[in-house]
């Protein structure tokens, strides 16, 4: 029989004692348990220090970032304030292109692609700066369509891989744009258009990324809204006086001839063209004859005569109604062979891309026309 506490050999407890285990006391094993107790809950503690001290060097990284963040919106927020017309976004585009890097969003160009919210433009104008620090223009600009279809749609478009999707069928003309390849581009709307980044690597940009450039984006629109606004009280003013100055010059003479040299000039200074034509309609011969204008050959154009109904001063002086090229959907009536043999050659060959006309009165009564044209841009109703 054994005694309390000893084992058989099937190693079974004898009754009257509990094991006390490898750490039992008075046991060596005892000794053992508390170190290698000690010895966790040191590692324990250690551990927690260690993730406390992880999460305080996040925290700190991480105001840092918002504190970069926050100067970096600070700095695109005084350079937009500081814009006096659209062709400085190339200022803020630099502005932009130093934040982003600032803020480690890595990318290789940056753009912004400006649309007219009043539909008075229609051309979308493009500005893009280069990873080299190049200034891109419109003149090889594309994808007006795509860039009003982003626009208009009112949220962030990323595509994370063109060479894996390419849904819209833009990696190959945007990699002839700028010269390099381009896997990855991200486009932010914005009031007046939109801002995008691109990359040559696939996937590039975080949420975080793409919520920093929806800030510049606000920015961006913040600032355009607010130019605009104060633009156009500013034009309007210079409008006004540009009025006044005509009519004061106007009111000064007896001489019409110089009466009509002032309103053309005028009408070409506050359209920004650079032709402009007086007719007034000759009872007699039954025709439009040119009294005034700008940017013709005047020894060739002062020959030319219109019949009313042909071309487009000689529609409105039949109508009676504004022309605005473009805008209305009956089409300018063809000249007549002789006459247009005289207005190619007084305009020396170039085109007319934009073009507006309107009836000048006495009283009631349609006298002639006052017409505008350039050939760099389609002329909009404000114009008119």
């Amino acid at each position: 029989m054994l005694g309390p506490g000893l084992r058989d050999a099937g190693n079974r407890l004898a009754a009257g004692r509990r094991d006390p285990g490898p750490c039992g006391r008075g046991d060596a094993g005892g000794e053992a348990c508390g170190d290698r107790a000690m010895k966790d809950e040191r590692r324990t503690k250690k551990q927690l220090a260690d993730e406390i001290g992880r999460l305080r060097r996040e925290l700190t990284e991480l105001q840092a970032a918002q504190v970069t963040r926050r100067q970096v919106i600070r700095a695109v927020q005084d350079r937009v304030r500081e814009m006096q017309h659209p062709d400085d976004i190339g200022d803020v585009l630099k502005e932009m292109n130093r934040g982003l890097r600032r803020l480690q969003i890595t990318f290789r160009d940056i753009g912004v692609n400006l649309v007219d919210p009043s539909g008075q433009t229609p051309e979308m104008q493009p500005r893009s700066l280069t990873a080299n620090g190049s200034l891109l223009g419109p003149e090889d600009a594309w994808g007006e369509a795509l860039v009003r279809r982003f626009w208009s749609g009112g949220v962030s478009v990323y595509r994370a891989d063109l060479e894996a999707v390419d849904v819209y069928g833009e990696r190959e003309r945007a990699e002839g744009y700028f010269g390099h390849p381009v896997r990855a581009v991200l486009d932010v709307p914005f009031s007046h258009g939109t801002l995008a980044i691109n990359s040559d690597r696939a996937d590039p940009f975080s949420a975080e990324d793409i919520a920093v450039m929806e800030e510049l984006g606000q920015v961006l629109g913040d600032g355009f809204t607010r130019g605009g606004d104060l633009r156009s009280v500013e034009r309007r003013a210079q409008e006004a006086e540009s009025l006044a100055s005509a009519i004061a010059v106007v009111a000064g003479t007896e001489e019409l001839e110089a009466v009509f040299d002032v309103v053309v000039r005028e009408a070409t200074r506050l359209t920004s063209v650079e032709r402009a034509s007086l007719f007034l309609f000759d009872e007699e011969a039954g025709v439009l004859v040119p009294r005034a204008q700008r940017g013709h050959d005047w020894e060739t154009y002062r020959h030319v005569r219109l019949l009313p109904g042909e071309d487009m001063s000689g529609q409105v002086f039949q109508s009676g109604e504004p022309y605005l090229i473009g805008a209305d959907a009956v089409p300018v009536p063809a000249r007549r062979a002789a006459t247009d043999a005289l207005f190619r050659q007084a305009v020396q060959g170039k085109a007319l891309h934009g073009g507006a006309a309107v009836p000048l009165r006495l009283a009631a009564k349609v006298i002639g026309t006052l017409a505008v044209g350039t050939a760099h841009r389609q002329l909009v109703q404000r114009d008119v």
